[in-house]
């Protein structure tokens, strides 16, 4: 944890549903990982989507077992109450159109949400 005092954690995943990530975060947050970073900066969550399976209904249509959880939503849930500085939708990741992201340089991530390195 004092490894990352001050530092800006970066987070972007690829194929896992919202429930995994929450766990992940929680699982940080709980075991103080995140209790000095400066900020925590989210690139791309691509084929993040909810999968939920579906049964069919007394009249034939399906309908989902459980409520579904968009992984917009499911970000704002997550990282909505750490109450650390989180920057959302920078093109950082492993869907396409994204861009390089060097680690260990110095970075700065504004109030406005400009990431400079």
């Amino acid at each position: 944890a004092e490894l990352a005092a001050g530092k800006i954690l970066f987070l972007e995943d690829v194929g896992e549903q919202p429930y995994r990530i929450d766990r992940l975060v929680t699982q940080l947050h709980q075991s103080g990982a995140l209790n000095h970073v400066a900020a925590i900066v989210l690139g791309t969550f691509t084929d993040c989507d909810d999968r939920v399976k579906q049964v069919r209904s007394h009249d034939g249509s399906l309908i989902p077992l459980r409520r579904t959880w968009p992984i917009d939503e499911a970000i704002t849930e997550i990282f909505g109450n750490l109450n650390i500085p989180v920057a959302t939708g920078l093109p950082i990741g492993h869907g396409g159109n994204t861009m390089p992201l060097p680690l260990g340089v110095r970075a700065k991530l504004s109030a406005e949400g400009t990431l400079t390195l």
